[in-house]
């Protein structure tokens, strides 16, 4: 129980250092990750995606807008 206490948070952080590098350096591969192949302003959340690779585009996907406040 101890081990996953002191790891958990320490993954967390990890994990969002990490998205943070790719998205400095391969912002890129943080668009195929979102299903899409542009980075544009205003991109929305992906949950869920159908990607056609060789069309390069999403068939079907469930989308949410963030809007900040």
């Amino acid at each position: 129980m101890w081990i996953a206490v002191i790891l958990t948070p320490l993954q967390i952080v990890l994990g969002d250092l990490h998205g943070r590098n790719t998205l400095a350096y391969q912002p890129i591969k943080v668009a195929r990750w979102k299903a899409t192949g542009k980075t544009r302003r205003g991109q929305p959340l992906v949950i869920f995606a159908w990607p056609d690779v060789a069309g390069s585009a999403t068939r079907m996907s469930l989308r949410f807008r963030i809007s900040a406040v």
